[in-house]
């Protein structure tokens, strides 16, 4: 193309005319019909180029034979093609989707909620802040996020954990789309790229769905609690001699998720969210005096309610200026939609209190979605974001599925 003397475009109907932007870039001069929809937008009304009315063979041959007798050149072209430049229309696209999102949540009832599920699935992708976890106390937005990897059509990366005191090795899920189902993998990071990528494999176990692989750490063990709602039972695993060996099993016959685990006084404590209460909007705690039990639960369980604002855990607990923190999620526009840091004010096994203190909006960046874990990397954050992504592959899915049943 950029050989060309002149590019030409005889369409009578283009769904944007792409090709006539390639040329302008090429700095080749350019002659379009004056179709629907796009070359007469694209060339500024004849700014850029020359147009000529559908089915003219002769308004078209003058433009061509002027264009090569006197070819021109515009100076401002190079800023006016900005204009399609990846990051303008990547915000274009944000705007329109967000939109569409605004739509989807508000309690409007009808169509437009009905074809924005059908259409739109989430997409996460796991990055990293350069910051400690105790910083997010005082964020006023969030901070810039180093995206890991490339955002997949196949499956996508989400609840990342960090093994503790090791600077690379990340536990996560990742979601199949095909299939609809989450297992855990680890992997390396090296210079924001996955690297060693293997399946962690608690199948024997837990069949079915995993997520959120939260890690804990307690007299130089190493232990992970994952997801596993699916299978309605909550089970502790201790890295053992090079693999995870059950050290207790929590809860049967629930279906917990995002379960968190930390140390709070003389007791071991598990947060989560009962599915079959909501899925959103509960918490629930257990208490032990050793991580092998026996866990009892709290005596005023569910000890928060009937709140989409906090209720979901989002992360590690943390511990700053004495204090014990615990990021939650904020559903209350969109499952993960932003995160709040509560601190824990009471935690006892007849009480629970806790007060927010930080809200935290997604990056408006690369995911602007959503955003619902924050777990703890050392002098750093591991954090996911989500974009709802066009999939006609999902519609297509959801139509089958629903004629199966």
């Amino acid at each position: 193309l950029k050989r060309a003397a002149v590019f030409v475009l005889s369409s009578n109907y283009e769904g944007f005319g792409n090709a006539l932007v390639e040329a302008l870039a090429c700095e080749v001069s350019c002659v379009a019909t004056r179709c629907p929809y796009g070359p007469a937008e694209i060339l500024q009304n004849g700014k850029f180029g020359k147009l000529v009315p559908i089915g003219d063979v002769t308004a078209m041959a003058k433009a061509i034979e002027d264009s090569l007798n006197s070819p021109g050149k515009d100076n401002s072209v190079a800023q006016y093609l900005l204009e399609f430049h990846e990051e303008t229309s990547l915000k274009a696209y944000d705007a329109l989707i967000a939109d569409i999102t605004r739509i989807r949540y508000t309690d409007k009832p009808g169509i437009f909620k009905k074809l924005y599920n059908l259409f739109f699935e989430e997409n996460w992708m796991i990055g990293i802040i350069n910051e400690p976890i105790a910083n997010s106390i005082t964020w006023k937005k969030c901070p810039p996020i180093k995206w890991i990897g490339k955002r997949s059509r196949q499956r996508y990366l989400a609840d990342p954990f960090a093994w503790p005191e090791n600077s690379s090795c990340i536990l996560c899920e990742e979601f199949d789309f095909a299939s609809q189902t989450g297992r855990l993998i680890k992997f390396d990071l090296r210079a924001l790229e996955i690297d060693g990528e293997e399946v962690v494999d608690f199948t024997r176990v837990l069949p079915g769905h995993l997520s959120y692989p939260f890690m804990f750490q307690h007299e130089g063990e190493v232990y992970v609690l994952p997801e596993s709602s699916a299978a309605k039972k909550l089970v502790l695993f201790k890295w053992q001699d090079g693999r995870w060996v059950e050290m207790s099993q929590p809860l049967t016959d629930v279906a917990a998720a995002d379960s968190i685990l930390f140390q709070h006084e003389d007791r071991f404590w598990i947060a989560y969210t009962d599915i079959e209460r909501g899925r959103f909007d509960n918490l629930s705690l257990l208490y032990a005096s050793s991580l092998a039990g026996p866990w009892m639960a709290h005596s005023a369980n569910p000890v928060i309610r009937n709140d989409l604002y906090r209720a979901r855990c989002g992360g590690t607990p943390f511990i700053a200026n004495g204090k014990l923190y615990r990021p939650a999620q904020d559903c209350s526009a969109r499952y993960g939609g932003a995160l709040k840091i509560m601190e824990v004010v009471t935690c006892a096994t007849t009480d629970y209190l806790e007060r927010e203190v930080n809200h935290i909006d997604p990056e408006q960046g690369l995911n602007p979605h959503g955003l619902h874990t924050l777990s703890a990397h050392g002098n750093a954050c591991l954090v996911d974001g989500k974009r709802m992504v066009f999939s006609l592959r999902q519609a297509l899915q959801k139509i089958r599925r629903k004629i199966c049943r």
